[in-house]
């Protein structure tokens, strides 16, 4: 490689790590957040609740940002406060909250009303994204995540945010693409990155290869961690650690057998993606009871 060359991906990597998301600067601030915790939120206090919530998808993280947010709402001019709570409503109805009447429609009004206040808020045009992809709606879903990355290609983030609703979509090759470039640039991103790789080594049925990047997964307090667990044991036809890991799943989301169609396609746009996790849990033993 060239001189220029390497100093241009040093420099690339440098605006990344400062400017993501999850990169050292938001850390410290986070860091600086959770020791003097806010009386009164702002637009930035609720930013900090919204990062605490999306690393680790803790249902309590979610109620704090949520109402972080909404206080916030008193600020009418601050688009990114409404592109996060837009994320924030549409989140409600993926992962079965449902604290939210008609989360959709309010997140889709949300995410439209930020783009018009700032018609670059990257974060506007992901939380619009969202709402067409648990909508089922393919086309718009990828007219509007297209228009994502191009806002800023500096920010890791949003990139490993992008390509697991590609991925997840069908669409994995480009996904993991994404992916792979956005943690070269940084390290510090959600460990559920993971998911992407998972799905493109699942689908492939390198059932080991998927486990090991499930197992990386580590987000305890969110029903999709043990349940690529399960589907990847039930394929390798380890049942016992299989039921072990659909135990967690119930623990964390006790409805799962009633709402795993919703819950499911919530997670899952490509059908056959669905089908094939759906095979693992069969293969666990698990599927007559669900």
């Amino acid at each position: 490689a060239s001189l220029f060359s390497i100093q241009e991906e040093i420099t690339q990597r440098v605006v990344a790590q400062l400017g993501d998301s999850f990169g050292p600067v938001h850390r410290a601030l986070l860091k600086e957040f959770q020791q003097h915790p806010a009386q009164r939120h702002t637009p930035r206090t609720a930013a900090l609740c919204y990062r605490r919530w999306i690393t680790c998808m803790a249902p309590d993280l979610f109620v704090e940002a949520k109402f972080a947010l909404e206080q916030c709402l008193e600020y009418p001019d601050s688009a990114s406060t409404l592109a996060l709570l837009a994320e924030i409503y549409a989140s409600d109805y993926q992962l079965a909250f449902d604290s939210v009447p008609d989360a959709l429609n309010k997140a889709l009004h949300l995410a439209k009303n930020a783009q018009r206040l700032d018609i670059n808020c990257q974060s506007a045009y992901w939380s619009e994204a969202l709402v067409h992809y648990l909508r089922r709606d393919r086309e718009q879903f990828r007219r509007t995540i297209d228009q994502v990355l191009p806002l800023n290609p500096a920010n890791p983030f949003m990139a490993v945010s992008v390509s697991l609703l590609l991925g997840l979509s069908g669409q994995i090759s480009r996904a993991a693409e994404i992916t792979d470039k956005a943690i070269r640039l940084s390290p510090y991103s959600p460990r559920w990155h993971h998911i992407i790789p998972f799905m493109n080594y699942y689908m492939d049925e390198e059932f080991k290869l998927a486990l090991s990047e499930a197992l990386q997964i580590n987000a305890p307090t969110c029903f999709w961690d043990p349940l690529l667990r399960t589907a990847a044991y039930g394929q390798l036809g380890r049942r016992s650690e299989a039921r072990e890991a659909y135990a967690e799943l119930l623990q964390i989301q006790p409805a799962f057998v009633e709402r795993k169609e919703r819950l499911l396609r919530g997670l899952f746009l490509s059908d056959a993606m669905l089908k094939k996790i759906l095979g693992g849990l069969k293969a666990a033993g698990l599927l007559p009871t669900l």
